[in-house]
């Protein structure tokens, strides 16, 4: 019924985020594959900031555990298997209070890659307390249970005395919010740190012409790709007023 067809073929390379097939170690198209032109390309969904009121709201339906926790996510970017990777040993000491910003390097992390995150002071003092309290009545008793039982020396221990796990945290964050009647993941908070560093960071270039905003994120943030990075500039356009509430209220509230 058609003579000839009405589009060409071309070459289109695949979405890393999509699943490899199972001969993928043998392409020798390099992710590639004949794709007509009239392919539909699906855009990436922006991340949705959440707003410090509604990280507030399901933050009062935690323990002090879950507060600190949910506080190390939004205060650094960290991931959920990053939180699970903090170790006691990692806390600096009191002397260290001293110092404009106090860098704590991660040894756990997506892709294995060793990153620095820079937690505010006043977090790592609550962070001490914690160890000195909770976490100490934690192991005291698992000791009284076990007496057998060894110190693993994570920082979130579970109620058992066990090391929390990235699905543990995950689960712990998604009955707060479940309780708050809140839609968000654990990851949101890391989009929310995100937005509010990157629009930080573009107020501080306005003084320092030099820095990149994007570049420093993508460290921050420890990222392979700086275009995982620039969705967050994508978020700046669409939620703006969502982002500077963040910038402006939520990192003085952590701190206080």
């Amino acid at each position: 019924m058609i003579r000839e067809v009405p589009l060409s073929i071309s070459d289109l390379s695949l979405s890393r985020s999509r699943p490899a097939s199972f001969l993928a170690h043998v392409d020798a198209k390099g992710g590639r594959q004949a794709v007509n032109e009239l392919t539909v390309r699906h855009p990436r969904s922006l991340p949705r900031p959440l707003e410090p009121a509604t990280i507030r709201q399901v933050m009062a339906n935690m323990d002090a555990r879950g507060r600190l926790i949910v506080e190390w996510a939004v205060a650094t970017g960290v991931r959920r298997l990053e939180i699970a990777g903090l170790r006691v040993v990692m806390l600096p000491d009191a002397a260290s209070a001293a110092l404009p910003v106090v860098p704590i390097r991660l040894d756990v992390t997506k892709g294995g890659k060793v990153r620095q995150v820079y937690p505010p002071l006043p977090l790592i003092d609550r962070t001490r307390a914690y160890v000195r309290e909770e976490r100490a009545v934690t192991v005291r008793r698992a000791r009284e249970r076990n007496p057998s039982y060894r110190d693993s020396d994570s920082l979130f221990l579970t109620e058992q005395g066990e090391p929390m796990t990235p699905r543990c945290i995950g689960a712990l964050f998604a009955r707060a919010c479940k309780k708050a009647n809140v839609k968000a993941t654990f990851h949101d908070l890391r989009h929310a740190f995100a937005g509010a560093m990157l629009r930080f960071l573009q107020r501080q270039s306005l003084r320092a012409p030099e820095l990149n905003p994007l570049v420093a994120l993508q460290a921050i943030l420890g990222h392979a790709d700086l275009a995982t990075t620039s969705i967050y500039l994508r978020m700046l356009a669409t939620d703006l007023p969502a982002v500077e509430a963040t910038v402006n209220e939520l990192y003085e509230g952590l701190g206080s």
